[in-house]
């Protein structure tokens, strides 16, 4: 494998989920990074910045930093995150939502990317739901890592245990998966 100019990202997948819908995101973070000629591992200082960002969130918006977020939940008004303790009503939630979004700042534009499709039992170009969903975006990934201004490889780090339902899916090698651009 051939590192490209860019260096390496790592995409961190994960999904939520309702009644109606399966969201697949990825985050997009800066691993590898060329610096005045060398090398460097630089995800520790977006690390060090999502933390200060979640302690942030805790300050302006009461939302604990130990608290998972998820959009579907925020943005809906469902979820205890105000305090910890209670729901935000639903036309807080929806502003709270976007105050999140906006105030990202540790990472690069465009580095979160999600999927949505509904669920239910009907294939979609030949696959279950959440297999495209899931082939869609690892598309879009694939599209980011080449885009010019990334020209980037790409790592995966996926959170297993909500993935019951791809266990059809059969895995390939990064190098073998058949994707379109």
């Amino acid at each position: 494998m051939r590192l490209r100019d860019g260096g390496i990202d790592i995409f961190y997948i994960d999904e939520s989920h309702d009644q109606t819908v399966y969201v697949i995101t990825a985050v997009t973070v800066p691993f590898l990074r060329k610096v005045d000629g060398i090398w460097n591992i630089v995800w520790p200082d977006h690390f060090d910045a999502a933390k200060a960002w979640r302690r942030g969130l805790k300050a302006s918006l009461t939302i604990p930093s130990s608290k998972e977020l998820h959009g579907i939940k925020l943005a809906s008004g469902r979820g205890r995150y105000k305090l910890g303790k209670w729901q935000f009503d639903k036309a807080h939630a929806s502003s709270v939502y976007r105050q999140i979004l906006r105030s990202i700042d540790f990472i690069p534009n465009a580095s979160i990317m999600s999927v949505a499709v509904h669920r239910g039992a009907k294939n979609l170009y030949g696959r279950t739901r959440l297999e495209a969903a899931l082939y869609a975006l690892l598309q879009r990934m694939r599209m980011q890592c080449n885009a010019p201004t990334r020209n980037t490889n790409a790592m995966l780090g996926v959170h297993p245990l909500g993935w019951t339902d791809v266990t059809p899916f059969k895995w390939q090698p990064a190098g073998r998966v058949p994707l379109q651009t």
